[in-house]
């Protein structure tokens, strides 16, 4: 087969083959970085999030890491599948070329990092056919879970996933060259507070410009939805999301969206499942039998990250930002897990906010808690951790089940 693909923008995408000293400028994100790392199994490596939450910093961050480790530079090939060159040549095509012109043999042990994987047609196909006819290592990132889940079948026992969130507390300080030694329980709290107002979005951290978070929910409704599934009217979306905002850490139901946005309780449905597709938001039912979820509950709806949240919010409330960053804290937790396992639960008429594998999780903006209060956690009969934004003073004599955790503390 002649090689027919124009390798000028390839070039472009790989400057290490030429500049042998080549390095990428980018902030690490270690957690991450290390599950991919660390592995000596040649699985795929399937990365997924929301856009801009930083998937493609981790595959440049994977490139720096394979040129330090003494990969020879003409067999890290990296391609972004949003351009149309890509697209219009497609993985198996375009690889076959790169192999070619780089005067690789396919089955050299090769590293090839493909980005927003799901904008190519058939990738599922040529990936298992690559996979399983060839020795090379796959980095690949995508933006949706539906076209992922969907289209992985193909891929089982082939694949390691991660889900990429917005950054951690411990990052953002790290993104600011804040070093956590040297501060002072007052600094450290304006910074909490900057983080819940702000979030996680690495571009808006760096930027401080709130146009850029914007434009990065605006692209997700306003495109992605659009092209994957074909949707004639992102408004509703965009007002779904304001909405959600508005009924942050209360149960929602399919119907009284209907009714309040004026919408069928079809459209309602799928629409939510849209948003959560492209991780802009992440439903919590409550706990049934068997660890399992009881679908027959209204599910509570948060935010992918607070700043996010706040964006979309009228009037952003302090107590909904606290309750959103602690869900998020957990999810990060169980974000090797496929599907995460977090609820909120009713004990008679007290409603806990999360129960997960760590424990009950109680999310209180203050620290009044008062002896009414503290019997009722004792009826419970189980340690509950009670996460606070400010804890005022320590208690005492107050119940054995009732660990005290602030939010600076608790947010890693």
């Amino acid at each position: 087969m002649d090689v027919r693909t124009d390798f000028d923008f390839i070039e472009t995408l790989n400057p290490w083959w030429e500049k042998k000293t080549f390095k990428y400028d980018v902030f690490n994100r270690p957690a991450y970085l290390r599950e991919i790392m660390d592995r000596k199994d040649r699985l795929i490596d399937i990365l997924i999030g929301a856009r801009r939450v930083g998937k493609t910093y981790i595959l440049y961050s994977v490139v720096n890491r394979l040129l330090k480790h003494g990969i020879s530079p003409k067999k890290i090939i990296f391609l972004s599948a949003d351009l149309r060159e890509v697209k219009e040549a497609g993985l198996r095509q375009i690889i076959t070329d790169v192999i070619k012109l780089n005067k690789c043999k396919i089955g050299d042990s090769l590293h090839i990092l493909v980005d927003e994987i799901q904008e190519l047609d058939n990738w599922q196909s040529d990936l298992k056919t690559l996979y399983d006819h060839t020795k090379i290592k796959f980095y690949i990132s995508g933006s949706s879970s539906l076209i992922l889940t969907q289209k992985t079948s193909k891929l089982t026992g082939r694949y390691f996933l991660q889900k990429i969130l917005p950054l951690s507390f411990s990052e953002f300080l790290n993104f600011n060259g804040v070093v956590v030694s040297r501060l002072s329980k007052n600094k450290k709290k304006n910074l909490l507070e900057e983080y819940l107002k702000k979030g996680g979005y690495p571009e808006f951290v760096l930027k401080n410009n709130q146009t850029y978070l914007k434009q990065a929910i605006e692209s997700t409704l306003y495109r992605d939805l659009l092209s994957l599934y074909g949707i004639r009217n992102p408004v509703i979306l965009e007002d779904l999301l304001y909405y959600l905002a508005d009924k942050i850490t209360t149960p929602v139901s399919a119907k009284r969206i209907q009714k309040d946005l004026k919408i069928d309780d079809e459209t309602a449905k799928f629409y939510l499942k849209y948003l959560e597709s492209v991780y802009l938001v992440y439903p919590v039912y409550r706990k049934g039998r068997s660890n399992r979820i009881s679908r027959s509950s209204n599910p509570k709806y948060y935010f992918n990250d607070t700043g996010v949240l706040s964006l979309m919010s009228i009037r952003p409330r302090i107590g909904h930002l606290v309750e959103n960053a602690v869900f998020l804290e957990l999810l990060r937790r169980e974000s090797l897990r496929e599907k995460y396992r977090i609820y909120y639960e009713i004990f008679d008429d007290l409603e806990i906010d999360f129960e997960c594998k760590d424990g009950l999780f109680e999310v209180k903006t203050g620290m009044k808690l008062d002896g009414k209060i503290l019997e009722r956690y004792d009826f419970i009969n189980k340690k509950i951790n009670v996460v606070s934004m400010n804890i005022l003073k320590k208690i005492k004599d107050f119940s054995a089940n009732v660990k005290l955790i602030e939010l600076g503390d608790f947010l890693r």
